[in-house]
């Protein structure tokens, strides 16, 4: 009966002793890039945290580790797999309804150009326009004039408005996003125009007024809580371009 409570004492003095350090680290990271639900740059945190806990596992039975160990382990690679796949996830969902806002908008804009219809691309400019009662405008008169001398001197705003056939336009896809330096999101949208002999296509520059994650990521709303009309989204049109392959 000695005998085997001393050999009992001993397996844990050896389990005790084969505890993995890196199964912790490997959780702490997983926690860290749980963050990544909300922030794209934890996202090779996560990753890093699956990568260690994978390693904790299969070196698991050549280093007798502990069952702790192991515990951890796999715990980190739960943690980090689930939340890096759900934030990419719901990353994907939230770029796709972006997309599609986007998409509407231009073509609506583009629509509006063969129709040359001012009122509405100045609008879709970002010019707020008053009525005539109005006490006072809220858009200075010089940057509607500005808006109103690019959209009637632009190339591409001239060619589409001039053609005699009614365009019939087709989204081809999405070429590009990026972060505008005005702090809105920007996606680079390329439509077709199908009622031509010879289809051009042109590149449309559709723009949020907020980061591509919302309202809220917008530097000046850090720490602040959100009203309604602090949330709301408004969309715009910053160029069109001709996408034709030289």
């Amino acid at each position: 009966m000695t005998e085997t409570l001393l050999g009992s004492e001993a397996d844990e003095i050896v389990d005790a002793k084969n505890f993995s350090g890196l199964s912790l680290v490997g959780l702490l990271l997983a926690i860290v890039g749980s963050f990544s639900l909300a922030y794209v740059q934890m996202l090779p945190i996560a990753i890093l945290a699956v990568v260690i806990g994978a390693v904790v596992l299969l070196l698991a039975k050549r280093k007798e580790l502990s069952g702790f160990s192991q515990f951890l382990g796999m715990s980190a690679i739960f943690l980090g797999a689930g939340s890096g796949a759900l934030g990419v996830f719901s990353r994907s969902l939230a770029t796709q309804y972006d997309v599609q806002q986007a998409k509407v908008v231009s073509a609506k804009y583009l629509e509006n150009v063969a129709q040359w219809n001012e009122d509405v691309l100045l609008l879709l400019n970002g010019v707020t326009l008053e009525k005539a009662d109005s006490p006072k405008k809220t858009s200075p008169e010089a940057t509607e004039g500005k808006v109103r001398s690019k959209i009637e001197n632009d190339p591409i705003h001239m060619e589409i408005r001039s053609r005699k056939t009614a365009p019939k336009w087709v989204y081809a896809g999405l070429d590009g996003e990026f972060p505008s330096e005005s702090g809105g999101y920007v996606y680079k949208l390329r439509f077709i125009d199908q009622a031509q002999t010879n289809p051009p296509s042109y590149w449309v520059y559709a723009r949020k007024n907020c980061p591509k994650g919302g309202p809220s990521q917008a530097p000046q709303n850090k720490g602040r809580t959100l009203g309604p009309n602090d949330l709301v989204v408004n969309w715009y049109i910053d160029s069109i371009e001709s996408a034709q392959k030289l």
